[in-house]
């Protein structure tokens, strides 16, 4: 019965010192202090941003003809916008470097913007632009800056300053109505044209004065 229970036993025994081979083989390896291959978690924070920005005039592609231009622009959740005013050299074929023009802050006296500022605003931002360069193509573009001071958002619109070329001769109402009412004569050419024919006339006169009395001798 001893010899038995013995052998019983020993076979229980190996059965476990197998299992616990076996598991201790499946185990995975631990991870070395001086592994280059450390397990990290990496955790992504995805942040909404918000604002927009939209210049309502002047157009896109539109043709002014004053180099002063009055600017509308419409903003929310916006703590500055910064305007940038860039130049076509027609002689290079490039644009200019944008050069900041204007800033303006919605939520302080004044749209002055200080050094600090972090409160937010909707409206719209009205105020009037001294195109420097004279005639030719302007960019104008509007950067949205959010309460942490980011730009969130921009828009950009091309204008070509064309100036008094494109404006119609008023109708100075000479020849208010009838044929003539179209020709657009001022006053001026009226008067001019009319010195002209007078002095023809007196001229030609005088030359008839003249011949007829060399004849009369």
């Amino acid at each position: 019965m001893k010899r038995l229970t013995k052998h019983i036993l020993g076979f229980l025994g190996l059965i476990l010192v197998g299992t616990l081979t076996v598991v201790a083989y499946n185990l995975p390896e631990p991870v070395s202090a001086t592994d280059g291959n450390q397990v990290t978690d990496t955790v992504v924070v995805t942040v909404l941003e918000h604002g927009s920005s939209n210049i309502e005039s002047p157009k896109d592609g539109s043709e002014v003809n004053s180099n002063i231009i009055h600017v509308v622009t419409d903003y929310t959740d916006t703590n500055e916008l910064e305007y940038y005013l860039s130049y076509y050299d027609e002689s290079t074929g490039q644009w200019t470097e944008p050069v900041l023009v204007h800033n303006f802050c919605p939520t302080m006296p004044g749209g002055v913007c200080p050094p600090t500022n972090d409160d937010e605003a909707s409206g719209r931002h009205e105020f009037d632009l001294n195109l420097p360069n004279g005639y030719g193509k302007y960019a104008l573009t509007v950067k949205l800056k959010n309460g942490n001071h980011v730009v969130v958002n921009e828009r950009t619109v091309t204008i070509t300053y064309v100036g008094s070329r494109n404006i119609p001769v008023p109708n100075t109402g000479v020849f208010g109505a009838g044929i003539l009412s179209d020709l657009n004569i001022g006053r001026i050419d009226f008067l001019l044209t009319g010195l002209i024919v007078f002095f023809c006339v007196a001229g030609f006169s005088a030359y008839l004065i003249v011949r007829r009395r060399k004849n009369t001798k």
